[in-house]
């Protein structure tokens, strides 16, 4: 868990590092646009637990998708 430096950095880090760091934010930022796409625009709820609930369900139903 490393965060990728500037292409000017003083301490790069070497190749191979960058290119798994590169891959690994790749994968994780098209999961969380998946998942996002799959929720709804708005949520609405009057209490914090309700909302827990709610976003618990939506994002339990999208995981469910996946498999069929």
């Amino acid at each position: 868990m490393k965060p990728i430096r500037k292409s000017n950095s003083k301490r790069p880090f070497p190749p191979w590092i960058f290119y798994i760091q590169t891959t690994y934010r790749k994968i994780v930022e098209t999961t969380g646009s998946m998942t996002e796409r799959l929720l709804p625009k708005s949520i609405h709820s009057v209490t914090p637990q309700g909302f827990e609930l709610k976003v618990g369900l939506f994002v339990l139903a999208a995981s469910l998708n996946f498999l069929w």
